[in-house]
């Protein structure tokens, strides 16, 4: 198999579609494959932004994740019969109080409380991935950043194009169906999460964002506890109203509300 770009691979698909040839287009991600008579021949690569900041290295690590989440992920899948239970999302993934947010004075104190290793956790909690997966990624820091991605990634189908004497025959699409429904599962037990906190909270909350909360000090105590009970771990930190639209994260990263 000769790795090539797109523009050579693209070359060599028109020049087969005219003189007629029989061939087969696979894609999966940012993978593209031409395959004639049972045998990958050509394949090109197109990474997306965040693959292309990575080093070979990274990408061995993101992709050998990528693996054992689609391996996990497929377990569950035959475990449960291939029933996989549908969560509801019952809340947007973003909720911010602007009238109460506008009312606070510039410069005053809150605190933004985060679930750790929110959507990791979830997925593991929920079965998706088995305990030696997940914790195995707890002790590696370094590849927090592609746990999601991971995580998102396994809903991307694998497509076949099939080409017969250079006029296209048919096109079919690998079922991703389940996957879709589990990385979604694990979308809105985030935010349903959040928004379960922001009830209990009450007038203490001021926002929540995916997979954290942001409190003013009387709802602290009670923040972390609604967490624990959740299943979560959390991190702490003080935040500092900037203006009506921004405000300072742990004092040295301003963030939008």
């Amino acid at each position: 198999m000769k790795k090539v770009n797109q523009e050579t691979f693209d070359f060599y698909i028109n020049s087969f579609t005219e003189q007629k040839r029989n061939f087969i287009v696979e894609e999966k991600r940012s993978f593209k494959k031409l395959i004639m008579r049972g045998k990958t021949i050509l394949s090109v690569e197109i990474k997306d932004k965040k693959e292309e900041k990575m080093t070979k290295e990274q990408r061995g690590q993101f992709f050998s994740l990528l693996g054992q989440v689609s391996k996990s992920a497929t377990k569950y899948i035959i475990d449960n019969n291939f029933d996989v239970e549908k969560v509801e999302s019952l809340c947007g993934a973003v909720w911010v109080n602007r009238k109460k947010y506008r009312e606070m004075k510039e410069g005053a104190k809150f605190y933004y409380v985060d679930a750790a290793h929110c959507f990791w956790r979830i997925a593991y909690l929920r079965g998706y991935i088995g305990e030696k997966l997940y914790t195995s990624m707890l002790d590696k820091p370094e590849l927090k950043q592609y746990r999601q991605m991971a995580l998102s990634c396994i809903v991307a189908p694998r497509s076949r194009k099939y080409i017969k004497g250079g006029v296209p025959l048919l096109e079919i699409f690998e079922d991703k169906r389940l996957y879709a429904r589990i990385y979604n599962n694990i979308r809105f037990t985030a935010y349903n999460t959040m928004g379960y906190c922001r009830q209990e909270l009450g007038d203490s909350i001021i926002a929540f964002k995916t997979d954290g909360l942001m409190v003013q000090k009387k709802g602290l105590s009670k923040a972390k506890k609604l967490l624990t009970e959740c299943g979560f771990d959390y991190k702490i930190t003080e935040c500092f109203k900037e203006d009506e639209l921004y405000f300072w994260y742990d004092g040295e990263t301003k963030k939008k509300m």
